[in-house]
């Protein structure tokens, strides 16, 4: 990418996969995005301790979902010991802006286009999310977008291939049943879990 000398006619794109670019020259598109599902919706009171240890507790009524995604799925993965000098900064400069107010260390998912926050511990296969904001737009089984390394994902998180019309599971070339709308002429495809 920053040497156009040594432009051959292959290339070995690493990372460009999991839509990581060491180069702001190309504009890289994110190749997948990472989906669960609700499962359960629950109203809370005020002052009530959520997750594991009691970190987190609610500071007004709130209504919490629960999504089948946890730490084992890859969902929260910490850097314990910083590769480096230069890591171990960055860490803590973003410890310092979250003290301040001016970042925030709660981490997020997208549910139906709006961010809402994780709340408490990530446990191991399951995360709470605040959806108190959509109360009357959430329902159970509406999908989740996960924000998190691709690369850190857990091989027990199924996978879901477009292309050319077709949609595969996994690394079988077995496809997904589709069916065409005949009114539209939209090809549709059966619910997928993922996660």
């Amino acid at each position: 990418l920053s040497y156009p000398d040594m432009h051959m006619d292959m290339v070995r794109i690493g990372n460009l996969m999991y839509g990581l670019c060491p180069s702001n020259k190309l504009e890289i598109k994110n190749p997948a995005k990472i989906y669960s599902k609700i499962i359960l919706l629950k109203n809370i009171p005020k002052g009530y301790y959520v997750g594991y240890g009691n970190r987190y507790k609610t500071r007004r009524p709130t209504m919490v979902a629960i999504v089948p995604f946890g730490y084992y799925d890859g969902l929260e993965l910490f850097i314990s010991q910083p590769n480096g000098i230069w890591e171990a900064f960055k860490s803590f400069i973003k410890h310092i802006l979250a003290v301040f107010g001016i970042m925030s260390k709660t981490r997020k998912v997208k549910l139906n286009g709006k961010l809402c926050n994780i709340l408490g511990k990530i446990s191991m296969q399951n995360c709470i999310i605040d959806v108190t904001n959509l109360k009357n737009e959430v329902f159970v089984g509406d999908v989740v977008e996960i924000n998190t390394r691709r690369i850190n994902l857990s091989q027990s998180v199924a996978r879901v291939y477009h292309g050319k019309g077709t949609v595969f599971l996994d690394s079988k070339t077995m496809p997904v049943e589709t069916r065409t709308d005949s009114t539209s002429g939209a090809c549709k495809r059966r619910e997928t879990s993922i996660g």
